[in-house]
């Protein structure tokens, strides 16, 4: 990048957790990914992150 000035930019961040019963996990996908492809298109994003996770929870 000769020339060209390099400069990191920082903005705030968000987590949206989306549980779903692990039975319904192709819906579920295709639903979690019309979300992504949303926001990136409203917000402007190239790209927005994902992990998916099994989780346990007791009460």
């Amino acid at each position: 990048m000769a020339g060209r000035e390099r400069r990191t930019e920082t903005e705030r961040s968000y987590e949206l957790i989306l549980p779903y019963p692990a039975g319904r996990g192709a819906v579920s996908d295709r639903r979690v990914e019309e979300i992504r492809r949303a926001y990136e298109k409203v917000f402007g994003r190239e790209s927005v992150g994902r992990v998916d996770d099994r989780a346990r929870a007791d009460f």
